[in-house]
Order: structure tokens, then C-alpha cells, then sequence
């Protein structure tokens, strides 16, 4: 989708009926040209059904800014199942009407809407140049169509069914579900006027995880005929009814076919999205698509199915990330915590945003002429959370931090790897808090990035197309956790690469699961390295001479393995490793989380291995250096068009930190660009101290003496 113009300085008011009229109604002091887009997921609850311009003028006044998309959280699926047209004056479910029917927010009770009114609003919102799409959930509603469907609800594991809708299955006269969904949607962008399409969660990537469901005949009987494969007899026949035999198929498949099983369905959600993108595409009309909550790329694959390289072939012009981990650091998800037990390793309550941020990244990478928009946890009345009002400073602190890591291109080039925010969710919001969101927005995302200090990680497709079938006969750290691992413990990465894009760079790299890359690839990669480069993962078949040191962490088989080059060996100097971690015997067979929020299983890593890898990738970059409070303070930095080091630095704590910066230059100037701390910050030489709030971030641009 092209980029979206946000300046606009008229507003003018369709009235409902007719074309948007021309004349000036409402001045409203909206951002100037900008470099990135704000859109709003809000549900109707945030707009008044009972005005003619449904609220919409007062919501931009208090918002100061006209965002580039709204998507409209309907919730229901039944508004695209029982669609018949605009003119039918009943009102819809109340789940239609606010997201889970939760009566009221801050500013009006629950309003009945009907399709003549829903119709007005997206002409209203329309009429003041944004571009309205619609989202819905996996649900329906009691006595409708969804009802008097069992047979797409998904059969898990343990033979219980869900009233989720699995959207790649048949319905019962042999119609797939898709077909109907298609049909159904191309009536609904046709009669409303929608701009588009935004899949949510259930429908961008299926409900439940792969090795819980759908074990449906239905299912098994598509994989089958798609594959060639074959069950044993007693499990293939028909049995959906039998929970102990759709206990044994589950088993069967995640123990024998797991492979097979998870590329069948990143081919079943392809052929789904594709059908809705060429619908869309031939009206004119885009489609966004949520990821797999936040998980990388290959765990997207692997837990569910989800190929976000496949979908952007399939059509998606967008990619919401679900990045929204300002509030899981106050313990968002604890209920999943308590009821599981610790059986399974969960977020790191501490560095959930890093886990995040680092995401983003690889998905970048993965997706890279794609448009990311990052999933931005203001408030969610439904889901009873308020990053708003109950964590300001992680909420400041997912915006900068998602705004800043970088992607560079072939050219050498360095762009944001999000285009900006989307405001989740955007009704209730009260017009001092708009100013403040506008305020940090403009400092994380509004300034021009040309260069990173650090170091570059690569992104192999190669290595992507392979980690499925490494993973599972191994059980290695997969890439993704490494990344944030690293990041984590203080490794300046926050620029990625695609690996074909390298240039001869005398700029550190840092190549993971090198063992991984086709050999062509690997020596392309030391043939363009003129620097420092570190490969961490296994140690792989092609390897030229100048190693210059190496690091195993453990005498494991499947044991991570570093290797340095191209660096001064006294820069780098491995710590000496504790005995190996006791590896868990059953690490092959041990169960699958119950929920994405779990980390998923692998070998044992030493800490200190970790440890040593980031230390060694921090030294032989430029980038600055925590000296004191590491263990809590990140920092990372970017230069600006200017020649201004702009410097980010994260508390990841939940209490104040003093940390103490090395820049590796001699400071001139320290100017602060966040509210606090209020005082100049004083610096001598290269170092400064700094107080941080907890969960906060302080920017700072820095002079620099050449």
C-alpha cells in the first residue's frame, strides 16, 4: 500500500445520505508532512451512533491529528456471515457494537449501532481522508450462523471441541468455509465502502497452536489428500467423535509428520489470504494483517502455521505486529502463568520489550518491502488493561524502542524497520493524553536515522526455509531467541540485513546458525566481511582460515559454538565456562507450550557463553557501553542526517537506575529530548551519568568533538 499522507488542515463532514459536502466545518490543528503513519484500532464504543457526523469531528479535535487508517473492531464474524445489506435498520450484537460487549468506556455507555449508522461513520471517517477497514474475531453468536455451523469449530488434542472458527475448514455440504468467508466480504466492502480489510487474531493465524488442533476428520482428510500421506487406518478413518482416537491421531502426526503437518498448513493459510487479497486488490481495496501475536518468524511457523513470507506473496500490503508488551510488563498474562504452573519457561518479565523489539526486526527482514506498523498497547477496556494510566514509562518506553531498530538495504541505506504506530485501542482517550502520545510519537519516529553504531545481524532465507526441520531434530536455541538473548545481555544489535544485501562493510556482522547458510552463501558473506564478523550457532562445514577465537558452550552435541574473526585477539576473550548445564533428558519429547506466551523448549544454554558472545560483539563495535547498572540499563544510539548521535537509553528495572555511558568519543554537547530528566545532564570526556525511571527511557543527542 502506498504511503498515506497524515496532513490535513480542513475537516469537512459527510452527511449521511450524501457525498462528503466540501464546505470547511472544523478547523483542526493536525500534524504537519510527517515521516510516519498513526492509525487508530478502535471499536464503536468510540463513536457517538446518535450524531450525524457520529462523533468523529470531536474525536479528531481531541486526537490533533487525522490518523492514516481506522480499523474498526466489530468482533462478531457474524457481521460478514449474516451480512444482507446496509439498509436492515436492526440493531447489531452487542459485541458488534464495543469489542466483547463490555457496556461502557470513559466517555458513553454502549449505543446500539445499526448498518445505516455503521454505513455514515465509515463515510464520515472517509470524508476527513482516512481510510477505513474492518476487523473481526473467530466468533459468533449465540443462535447465528456460527451456530448452526458445528463443523468449522476446531477439534483439539483431547477431543474437546471450541466455538473458534478454524477458517480452513469445510462446512458440512463440502463449500470451504473460505469461499463463503470471500463472498460474504467482497458484499460487505462493496455495501459499506470499506478501504480494506484487517485480519485479527483467528484469522491471520489460526486460534489454537499446531500440535492442539484442528484434528477434525475434515482436517486430516485435506492433509492427506494434499500430502499423499497416510495415518494408520484406525486414526484416518472417521473418528472426530472418539476423544481418545483424536487423542492418538494428535499424538500420531506432532510425533511422526510434525514437518509436514506445519508446512500444510502455511500453504492452507496462504491459499486463504491469497483468495482474499485478489478480491481485495481488484476492488482497489488493501489488506492488513495481524502477525502471530509476537512471535519471529520461524516460531510463527512453527507454533502455528503462519509463513508471513507466504501471506506477503499471497497479497498482505501490511503487517500489524503484535508488539504490545508495555502492560505484560506489569504481568498482562499472569493468569496463564498460574493456571500452567512452571513446567514451561514464560517471558522474562524484565525484558519483555527487548523480546519484542528484537522481533520486529527478523520480521523485517523476513517481509522486507512489506509495511510494518507495530501494535502500540494504549488501553483495552475489554481486555482490562491500561498502559495509558498504569504503566506511562513502559509505554514510552515500547514506543521509542519500537520506533528505533533499523533495517539496512542493499544501498546501504538504514530505514526504520516500522512505518509507525497503531493505537490499540483508540477509543476513551482524553485529549491532554492524545498530546502526550503525540509528543513521544514525534520523538521516536520524526527525525531522519543515517547510521547505527553497533553491529548488523543477518537474515538468511535459507537459513528461514531450514530452521524448521534443524529445530525439531535438535531442539537449538532457535534464532530468534538467540537474537534477543544477545540483545538482552548487551550486544549493540539493532540493525538487520538480509545476507544477499551485504555490501563490503568494515562494520561488525554477526551471522546466526551459520551452519544453517548454503556454502555459496557462507563465503559470499566472509568475502564482503572486512571487519569484525561472529558466527554463533553451530559450527558449520565451510570455514576459512584466521579464526581468531572460539567458544563452545557445552561438550552437548547440539551445544551452541561461536567463532570469531577478523578482530585484534586480545579485543576478545571468552569467559571460561561452568560445567555443562544439565541438559534435561527428555528435551526431545518434552510437550509444547500450552500458550505463545512460553518460551519454547530447547537445549541449555550457559548464561556466561551468552554473556561472553554479547561482551565480545560489544567491544568490537563502536557502539556506547553501559559501564555501571548494565545488568538493568541498555543503550543503543543512531546518528541523524545532522551528524547528532541521538542516544536511547531503557531501564529495563522497575526502579530508578543511575547508569554510567561511554560513548567512545569526546562529548561536546548533551541535549535531553524526553521530559526527564529535567536537569542538563553533566558528562566528562567520554562518559556521562544518567538517572532512568523504572521501565522508562531517556533520549539524549549528543554533540560530538571529531
Amino acid at each position: 500500500m502506498a504511503a498515506i499522507s497524515t496532513t490535513v488542515s480542513v475537516l469537512t463532514l459527510a452527511r449521511p445520505g450524501d457525498s462528503p459536502c466540501t464546505e470547511p466545518i472544523l478547523a483542526v490543528c493536525c500534524d504537519m508532512e510527517s515521516s510516519f503513519e498513526k492509525w487508530l484500532w478502535i471499536d464503536l464504543i468510540g463513536f457517538d451512533a446518535e450524531l450525524p457526523d457520529c462523533g468523529v469531528p470531536a474525536l479528531l479535535e481531541k486526537a490533533q491529528f487525522v490518523p492514516a487508517v481506522v480499523s474498526l473492531l466489530l468482533h462478531n464474524a457474524e457481521f460478514v456471515h449474516l451480512h444482507v445489506g446496509v439498509d436492515d435498520t436492526r440493531g447489531f450484537p452487542p459485541d458488534v457494537c464495543s469489542y466483547g460487549g463490555h457496556p461502557s468506556n470513559e466517555e458513553r455507555q454502549r449505543q446500539v449501532w445499526t448498518p445505516p449508522a455503521l454505513h455514515r461513520l465509515v463515510r464520515v471517517l472517509q470524508g476527513h481522508g482516512v481510510h477505513v477497514v474492518f476487523s473481526v474475531f473467530d466468533s459468533g453468536t449465540p443462535d447465528g450462523w456460527r451456530e448452526h455451523h458445528p463443523e468449522i469449530g476446531y477439534v483439539r488434542g483431547d477431543g474437546e471441541r471450541s466455538p473458534s472458527i478454524c477458517p480452513w475448514k469445510r462446512l458440512a455440504d463440502g463449500t470451504f468455509y473460505e469461499d463463503f468467508f470471500v463472498q460474504q466480504l467482497q458484499k460487505v466492502m462493496r455495501d459499506y465502502g470499506f478501504d480494506g480489510f484487517h485480519g485479527a487474531d483467528g484469522y491471520a493465524h489460526p486460534r489454537f497452536a499446531l500440535h492442539d488442533a484442528d484434528f477434525s476428520d475434515d482436517m486430516i482428510g485435506q492433509f492427506v489428500e494434499e500430502t499423499g500421506d497416510s495415518l494408520p487406518p484406525e486414526i484416518q478413518a472417521a473418528c472426530e467423535t472418539n476423544s481418545v482416537k483424536v487423542a492418538q491421531r494428535a499424538k500420531w502426526i506432532w510425533t511422526r509428520r510434525r514437518g509436514a503437518w506445519i508446512e500444510f498448513h502455511a500453504r492452507r493459510a496462504q491459499r486463504f489470504w491469497r483468495k482474499v487479497a485478489e478480491m481485495l486488490h481488484a476492488q482497489g481495496k488493501m489488506l492488513a494483517l495481524n502477525t502471530c501475536w509476537t512471535r519471529d518468524p520461524f516460531e510463527a511457523i512453527y507454533r502455528f502455521g503462519t509463513d508471513y513470507q507466504a501471506l506477503a506473496e499471497a497479497g498482505a500490503d501490511a503487517f500489524i505486529v503484535e508488539a504490545a508488551g508495555a502492560v505484560q510488563e506489569l504481568g498482562g498474562d499472569l493468569p496463564y502463568g498460574t493456571a500452567y504452573g512452571h513446567a514451561w519457561e514464560g517471558w522474562d518479565p524484565a525484558r519483555i520489550l527487548c523480546r519484542f523489539q528484537t522481533t520486529i526486526m527478523l520480521i523485517k527482514a523476513a517481509v522486507p518491502d512489506t509495511k510494518l506498523v507495530f501494535l502500540n498497547g494504549v488501553k483495552d477496556t475489554n481486555e482490562i488493561w491500561n498502559g495509558l494510566r498504569h504503566a506511562p514509562t513502559n509505554l514510552e518506553s515500547e514506543i521509542t524502542m519500537h520506533g528505533n531498530v533499523f533495517i539496512r538495504r542493499a544501498d546501504g541505506h538504514v530505514t526504520r524497520c516500522t512505518n509507525g504506530p497503531v493505537v490499540c485501542l483508540a477509543d476513551g482517550i482524553r485529549s491532554e493524553e492524545w498530546e502526550w502520545l503525540n509528543q513521544v510519537w514525534q520523538r521516536a519516529f520524526d527525525w531522519p536515522v543515517r547510521s547505527v553504531p553497533g553491529a548488523t545481524v543477518l537474515w538468511s532465507d535459507t537459513v528461514a526455509q531450514r530452521h524448521l526441520q534443524h529445530y525439531i531434530k535438535t531442539r537449538q536455541c532457535p534464532a530468534g531467541r538467540l537474537l534477543y538473548e544477545l540483545v538482552a545481555r548487551g550486544a549493540p544489535l539493532y540493525t538487520i540485513q538480509r545476507a544477499g544485501d551485504l555490501a563490503e562493510t568494515a562494520e561488525p556482522i554477526v551471522v546466526l546458525h551459520p551452519q544453517l547458510y548454503a556454502d555459496d552463501e557462507l563465503e559470499a558473506v566472509f568475502d564482503r566481511a572486512r571487519g569484525p564478523l561472529f558466527l554463533i550457532g553451530s559450527r558449520p562445514r565451510f570455514l576459512p582460515p584466521g579464526l581468531v577465537e572460539e567458544c563452545v558452550s557445552s561438550d552437548d552435541a547440539n551445544a551452541l559454538w561461536c567463532g570469531v574473526y577478523g578482530i585484534a585477539e586480545d579485543l576478545v576473550s571468552f569467559p571460561v565456562l561452568p560445567p555443562s548445564p544439565n541438559a534435561r533428558e527428555d528435551i526431545m519429547s518434552m510437550p509444547e507450550p500450552p500458550s505463545w506466551i512460553y518460551e519454547l523448549p530447547m537445549q541449555p544454554v550457559a548464561p556466561e557463553f551468552l554473556a561472553g558472545c554479547a561482551t565480545a560483539i560489544a567491544e568490537a563495535s563502536d557502539a556506547p557501553r553501559v559501564l555501571e547498572n548494565a545488568d538493568s540499563v541498555r543503550v543503543w544510539a543512531a546518528e541523524s542526517a545532522l551528524g547528532v548521535l541521538r542516544l536511547f537509553l531503557r531501564n529495563d528495572s522497575f526502579y530508578y537506575r543511575v547508569a554510567k555511558v561511554d560513548v567512545r568519543h569526546e562529548i561536546r554537547a548533551i541535549r535531553v529530548q524526553t521530559q526527564f530528566p529535567g536537569n542538563p545532564i553533566l558528562f566528562d570526556g567520554t562518559c556521562f551519568h544518567v538517572k532512568i525511571p523504572g521501565k522508562g527511557v531517556v533520549i539524549a543527542d549528543l554533540d560530538l568533538i571529531d
